[in-house]
């Protein structure tokens, strides 16, 4: 079995989705997987210890308990430092359909340059996705997660298709170590 997060990642960098700054088309600036990876363990860590839980990894991006009852996915960014759009992320239709299964699902997002991630519920993140732009690509959909910073101490959920963002501070998790 193809790990879902690999094969989709690979078809956007192929297209230069993942590594360009939102706002430019020009050159390609890729993250250390090292940087990614230690980072996605972190955040899943801080999880874990929140919730008293243990995840079990079902592919780079995906977790979940043994009995299935808490899942997670996990994706990281870069910080986009000339731009208005902060970080962007991508969410795969498979991912929410994971994160639906469980009695409790989260989409954590984790910022490479940040001592916190965003982790949010998947109820909430069902709700915003018909608020984000999406692309579909070789029959697949993903929705464009863009963090916004409006001040200093704030950081939103670009809402493009409805002007309501989503304000961030609620779903803020400090992570140790970073």
């Amino acid at each position: 079995a193809q790990d879902v997060e690999t094969a989709i990642e690979n078809e956007s960098r192929s297209d230069g989705d993942s590594d360009k700054t939102p706002d430019s088309s020009s050159v390609w600036e890729f993250t250390e997987r090292r940087l990614i990876d230690e980072l996605r363990s972190s955040v899943l860590r801080a999880i874990e210890r929140s919730h008293d839980i243990k995840l079990i990894k079902k592919s780079r991006a995906q977790y979940s308990t043994s009995d299935r009852s808490v899942s997670v996915s996990c994706t990281v960014s870069k910080l986009y430092p000339d731009s208005s759009v902060k970080y962007w992320f991508a969410h795969h239709t498979p991912w929410q359909d994971f994160l639906d299964k469980g009695e409790a699902g989260f989409l954590a997002l984790g910022c490479l340059d940040l001592g916190f991630a965003f982790v949010i519920p998947s109820e909430v993140m069902k709700e915003k996705l018909p608020q984000l732009n999406t692309t579909i690509r070789n029959g697949k959909t993903y929705w464009h997660i863009h963090i916004q910073k409006p001040d200093d101490h704030a950081y939103r959920m670009f809402a493009p298709n409805s002007g309501d963002h989503l304000d961030l501070t609620p779903f803020m998790m400090k992570i140790e170590g970073l």
